[in-house]
């Protein structure tokens, strides 16, 4: 049996709560897919998590003060990284900016578990050389 490939999930939040969310989730979740979670709140330790961590997606708030969210999007492509916009308040402007710059996708943050879960089975189908756990 091959050993499973962590999912590594990048979470750039000014939030930490959010974080604490997907990681509590991902674990709750272990026996359907592994995941790794680290993050980062500025764009230094966003840019250095890049090279140091190597995640497979990062979720990037829209809103982190002192960040510009197209650059960073600009930047994780630079190290083929697939990028989820986040934010609390949707909108289409952003929506179709994001799109435009090269994110993978926009989503709404929640702290719904049932949401997360979701969300975090969206995160497994962007990134498919990543394998799921055996049941």
């Amino acid at each position: 049996m091959s050993e499973r490939q962590a999912l590594r999930v990048l979470v750039a939040d000014e939030q930490r709560e959010y974080f604490e969310a997907i990681r509590e989730c991902a674990e709750l979740c272990r026996h359907q897919f592994t995941i790794e979670c680290e993050f980062v709140d500025t764009e230094r330790t966003l840019l250095s998590a890049l090279s140091r961590f190597r995640p497979s997606v990062v979720l990037l708030d829209a809103h982190i003060p002192h960040v510009d969210s197209f650059d960073m999007i600009r930047q994780c492509h630079l190290g083929e990284v697939s990028v989820i916009l986040t934010s609390k308040h949707m909108s289409s402007e952003i929506s179709d900016s994001a799109k435009q710059h090269g994110a993978s996708g926009y989503v709404s943050k929640s702290f719904d578990m049932e949401e997360v879960e979701a969300l975090l089975n969206q995160l497994m189908n962007l990134c498919p050389e990543i394998s799921l756990a055996e049941h």
